[in-house]
């Protein structure tokens, strides 16, 4: 005997997030400092690197920029916050499979194996 059961959902929405805005992306944050809640970056190894929320570019390694640009997406909507709508997928997906194998050796000997997963 042999069954196999699976099951595929799927669903899309969509989501808004916050992502790093252009200026932020080259270091400037000042624009969180006319939010609703002003935000005050400090760096506390060393003060002299921000200055009025903006990293200064002897503070940014370039590498981190390559790997900054290569993997935060870029905002699509205005703002510094929820600024990224993009839509989400989600699945609920799942696989079983049984399997069991009866064998009879003689009358008084019976064999059987099953498999579940």
């Amino acid at each position: 005997m042999f069954d196999y059961q699976g099951r595929r959902q799927y669903s899309k929405n969509t989501g808004l997030f916050t992502v790093m805005t252009a200026p932020m992306r080259r270091g400037d944050f000042s624009e969180l400092l006319t939010a609703s809640k002003p935000v005050r970056l400090s760096d506390p190894v060393d003060p002299g690197c921000i200055v009025n929320n903006v990293i200064q570019p002897q503070c940014v390694d370039p590498h981190a920029l390559e790997v900054l640009n290569f993997m935060a997406p870029v905002p699509n909507l205005p703002g510094p916050t929820q600024n990224l709508s993009q839509a989400v997928s989600s699945g609920n997906n799942w696989d079983q499979y049984v399997s069991r194998i009866d064998e009879t050796i003689n009358d008084r000997t019976r064999l059987y194996s099953r498999f579940a997963y």
